[in-house]
């Protein structure tokens, strides 16, 4: 299943024209952006056909490196039903790089901007199904040090923050607090909010690979 999270603004042209001169034969590091190549490492490769678009570099285990968070997503033009993958990497302390774990479930699927129109339906009705339980398009999930925070709208008022805490044990994070607010989409986030039930987890908990959106969304 396929999801989104970044939206950039460039010509078609100009980003394959510049994408082409960051690749070499035996690794794929294409990226439209010269500031994604100056964090890339040798270690990072992402599969052919896909773009790197981001590279966060983060303390993801706490253990006083900077990590790195790579984002990429299919080559342009995206289409709908298209996926944004985070490929996780651990600093190691002779300064390479170890490959973590791929995610591709963090964040909604993508829908050009025409396919976001509830009033279209698409002609495969699963999209077309799944989009019409979206509150909103381009959720992001925020890597902070050790932890992950997923947040998205369930329904037209109610808002789940979703964190997930790094477990050394499972190389992968667990679900730690969930917080559910009462939000209205036309709450401007300055006072109008209201937390409405916050629930603590302990072990065993849901690991981050398992989480699905559309679990939450009614």
């Amino acid at each position: 299943m396929k999801y989104l999270i970044f939206i950039a603004i460039l010509s078609l042209g100009t980003c394959k024209s510049k994408a082409q001169e960051y690749q070499t034969d035996s690794c794929n590091q294409k990226t439209p952006f010269s500031f994604v190549k100056k964090r890339l490492s040798a270690e990072i490769c992402v599969p052919l056909g896909y773009v790197i678009v981001s590279i966060e570099e983060i303390d993801i285990n706490l253990d006083g490196l900077n990590d790195k968070i790579v984002k990429y997503y299919s080559d342009y033009p995206r289409q709908s039903g298209d996926s944004t993958f985070f490929s996780l990497y651990s600093k190691e302390p002779n300064g390479s790089f170890r490959f973590l774990r791929t995610y591709g479930n963090l964040a909604s699927i993508y829908f050009t901007l025409q396919d976001q129109d509830k009033e279209l339906v698409l002609n495969d009705s699963s999209l077309n199904s799944i989009k019409n339980r979206y509150q909103y398009f381009g959720n992001e999930p925020r890597f902070i040090g050790g932890e992950v925070i997923i947040s998205f709208y369930v329904d037209a008022a109610k808002y789940l923050k979703m964190f997930f805490a790094y477990s050394e044990k499972d190389i992968d994070y667990r679900l730690a607090r969930k917080e559910t607010w009462f939000a209205p989409r036309t709450s401007t986030w300055e006072g109008d909010e209201k937390l409405i039930d916050t629930m603590e987890y302990e072990k065993d908990s849901l690991l981050l690979r398992d989480f699905d959106m559309l679990d939450y969304l009614f």
